[in-house]
């Protein structure tokens, strides 16, 4: 078994709202991949950047990332990806506003591999995938600025990362698990 991470995890790590010991704590011994999506995610913010010291952060964050192993997107998450995506259309769900999302979803699938997530409404009605929702208010207040550019309104948030336990919601996390492989 392995582990993708939403690009929004990844960043909420770097920004401190989570620690890595709290993606470990999830994870544990299991292997945990990168996936060229979350590089293209965080490059795509990077390039929207203007010169100063919060783009070198962010270019030593993609640096750091790109340490941890690569999954490829190859011809077999292709035709995943474009399963998922009919599967959406015809369910009346518009696959084409969460393409990203849905490239994770089909790399996870592929593998059979499980995707921890804050955003669990992004993943919540692909057929087939293993989500593991964490709940963390504070990561999506943290991302929620970032996404928007207002970096002044994570000034609230403790300095210290804070343990995963400490930042759930009371229901915690969970493992949404829907019995679908592509070849059905």
């Amino acid at each position: 078994m392995g582990w993708l991470i939403d690009t929004s995890l990844w960043i909420a790590v770097e920004r401190g709202a989570l620690a890595a010991a709290d993606i470990h704590a999830i994870t544990r011994q299991d292997p945990v991949y990168l996936s060229p999506v979350n590089v293209a995610e965080i490059r795509f913010g990077l390039e929207l950047l203007r010169a100063g010291a919060q783009k070198q952060r962010a270019t030593a964050m993609l640096r750091r990332l790109r340490r941890k192993p690569q999954l490829r997107i190859t011809v077999e998450t292709s035709e995943t990806f474009g399963i998922l995506a009919a599967k959406l259309e015809k369910a009346g769900r518009d696959p084409h506003v969460r393409v990203n999302d849905l490239w994770l979803a089909a790399q996870a699938i592929q593998r059979d591999f499980q995707l921890l997530t804050s955003n669990a409404k992004d993943f919540a009605d692909v057929p087939g995938l293993q989500v593991v929702v964490c709940g963390c208010s504070e990561v999506a207040v943290a991302l929620e600025a970032m996404l928007h550019d207002r970096a002044s309104s994570c000034a609230g948030l403790e300095s210290r990362p804070r343990r995963i336990d400490e930042l759930l919601l009371p229901a915690g996390w969970s493992v949404a698990q829907r019995p679908w492989s592509p070849s059905r």
